[in-house]
């Protein structure tokens, strides 16, 4: 069942973006049937950050995580606006897990490819990348919840098929692409939307498929490149070939890593330091206080960079990446973050043919393909959000 039911009367869906950092909040309405996209009209929109808090267990983190969302959603309460049709949740690292899988079957005497042969195979999958990741936590009401999956190709006796159904084969080869999240997760932000929205479903998708669908949407001349979102404590990195999204991995450290060195280094607020670092952006600080920065900058930006470089090799696999880069960073660190990437030295003449080039995902952009119904509907994570939604309603109705 999709996130919208048949009738064709404009729709609006309330987004939440679940990060490591902040929740983000958006109403989007002007969700029409339509065979060509039309803008969402983005009526709402705020960002509820978490405490800046150091050294956080996992279980302290879905804390800190459900109280921002509990005050998102009187926030939104309080906005005294019309109860939305759907509720759809995009989770960021490191709420959910994604990986492409590879599912191979070989038979002594030939087989039908069936639908139902596929879901079995898939459902196998699924349990077992489930268990690899140790994402039955142990609680009562342990286990995985796929929230995105998506076959990326498949092979009847070496040979690539759109439409495989009812062919006989002896081997068969699939490649998913699965993102899974833990079931007391989802059951804890549904049951926390539902305590204060009379919402009959709460929808899911990973930051990493939707911003894989927008992008490829929005620059359909690109068809190969590479995602890289700088989450608050996470940065994924998504690999994306002739239009297919075929793998992704994550290292640790994110926006509050650079941050945090920052502060310890300076003995500064997170405030002072983010407000020093929109100076430093601009080059409007002045020259003892960058040497200051610099001093404690450097070295962490290193670190970073060394996380950066292993995860591009797991990733590309001995094949070569893209040059293309599309990043997301949030618009305190965003410039920070483009300039380190393209000044990378290493990989992207190891690794790529082409010096990389690097294009973030800026509101001047995003604004193009949405309608601002509210003042603060410049947040480019949730415009990328909305432009995901209005697509996902399009196919829907297609």
């Amino acid at each position: 069942m999709g996130i919208f039911s048949s009738s064709k009367k404009e729709k609006s869906v309330l987004l939440f973006h679940i990060g490591t950092g902040s929740i983000g909040t958006s109403l989007v309405t002007n969700l029409k049937q339509s065979d060509k996209y039309i803008k969402p009209n983005v009526i709402y929109s705020s960002r509820t950050p978490f405490s800046f808090k150091e050294n956080l267990s996992f279980s302290e983190f879905v804390e800190e995580m459900v109280k921002s969302l509990e005050t998102s959603l009187r926030n939104f309460e309080k906005a005294k606006l019309p109860p939305p049709d759907a509720i759809h949740c995009v989770l960021a690292s490191p709420w959910y897990v994604s990986q492409t899988r590879v599912i191979q079957i070989e038979k002594n005497v030939p087989f039908v490819y069936t639908k139902k042969f596929e879901e079995d195979l898939v459902k196998k999958e699924i349990e077992r990348f489930a268990t690899e990741r140790n994402l039955d936590t142990g609680e009562k009401d342990g286990g995985a919840q796929v929230i995105d999956k998506q076959i990326i190709q498949i092979k009847l006796n070496g040979y690539s098929y759109v439409d495989p159904y009812e062919k006989k084969a002896k081997k068969a080869e699939l490649a998913i692409f699965l993102s899974v999240s833990p079931t007391f997760l989802i059951e804890r932000i549904r049951n926390t939307i539902k305590k204060t929205l009379n919402a009959k479903s709460v929808f899911f998708s990973s930051f990493v498929f939707m911003s894989f669908i927008v992008f490829r949407d929005i620059y359909k001349e690109t068809k190969d490149f590479l995602i890289i979102d700088v989450g608050s404590e996470v940065t994924d990195i998504a690999f994306v070939r002739n239009d297919l999204l075929e793998g992704s991995t994550s290292f640790p450290s994110g926006k509050n890593f650079i941050l945090r060195r920052l502060v310890a280094g300076l003995k500064m607020s997170n405030d002072e330091v983010v407000s020093l670092m929109q100076l430093y952006q601009d080059g409007n600080i002045e020259t003892g206080m960058k040497e200051r920065i610099d001093k404690f900058l450097l070295p962490a930006k290193n670190e970073w960079l060394k996380h950066f470089q292993n995860s591009l090799f797991t990733l590309s696999n001995n094949l070569t990446l893209p040059d293309a880069i599309f990043l997301t960073a949030g618009e305190n660190l965003v410039r920070w973050f483009q300039d380190t990437i393209t000044k990378e030295e290493f990989n992207q003449y190891v690794l790529t043919k082409k010096k990389f080039l690097v294009v973030t995902a800026d509101k001047s952009t995003l604004l193009s393909f949405c309608t601002p119904g509210c003042e603060n509907a410049n947040d480019p994570f949730m415009l990328l959000e909305s432009i995901f939604i209005s697509r996902m309603h399009n196919i829907n109705h297609a």
